[in-house]
């Protein structure tokens, strides 16, 4: 009877030591902050997902709010989703969303030695990376002034790569910038600077713990 306790036991914590490991495999950033001509209305405008996969590599998933449109705007530096990432080359960066045909979104890359040589568009910071088309006029506009309208989620993945290679703050401390259309009609960069905390596990993670203390007393009760 004791030999199937600590089995229940040891299997107790390992569910709750991988449930941890899974928590920490996934981040969501919140897309906050306004840089719109004009503004563009009430945040959130859209969440930034990202979670390391099991090739070694880290799968993003940008989704706007409901009304929101992707734009490609020059305050936006022509891109429509901008990061930066340490240890990351051009070569690593697979775009799977493919909202404009056979001519489509492709990754691109300034080196950012100096501030002319970096993606730094309307007071955003500087970024190495974006998503994008250009030129612009070989994807139907590319989203230019939000037409065509594209609404779908913008999805890539950097190979080799970790969730802190893709998530370190630049130098105004923000970690991702989308450039967006407006619901109001209003254009421009909207980013996010902080994770957002830890989804609570409805009670799994405390429930777990009390079935490994419930196990160990009932057999220091047998032993007793």
């Amino acid at each position: 009877m004791q030999l199937k306790k600590w089995f229940v036991i040891a299997a107790a914590l390992f569910v709750l030591v991988n449930s941890r490991v899974a928590s920490a495999n996934t981040m969501v950033y919140l897309l906050t902050s306004d840089h719109c001509t004009g503004g563009c209305g009430t945040a959130p405008f859209g969440s930034v997902t990202v979670s390391n996969n099991a090739s070694g590599g880290v799968d993003f998933s940008v989704a706007l709010a409901a009304g929101y449109t992707w734009a490609s705007t020059g305050a936006g530096d022509g891109m429509m989703f901008k990061f930066n990432g340490t240890g990351v080359s051009l070569s690593d960066i697979t775009v799977t969303s493919t909202p404009y045909g056979t001519e489509n979104l492709s990754a691109y890359f300034k080196d950012c030695l100096t501030m002319a040589n970096c993606f730094n568009g309307d007071g955003t910071g500087n970024f190495r990376f974006g998503i994008g088309c250009l030129p612009l006029s070989d994807c139907n506009g590319a989203g230019q002034g939000g037409q065509p309208p594209y609404v779908g989620p913008l999805t890539f993945t950097v190979a080799n790569a970790s969730l802190a290679d893709v998530t370190g703050q630049n130098n105004l401390g923000q970690v991702f910038v989308a450039d967006v259309l407006a619901p109001n009609g209003n254009t421009g960069p909207v980013d996010a600077s902080t994770p957002q905390p830890t989804v609570p596990d409805g009670g799994m993670t405390m429930s777990l713990l009390g079935m490994a203390m419930a196990g160990l007393g009932v057999i220091a009760r047998r032993r007793k």
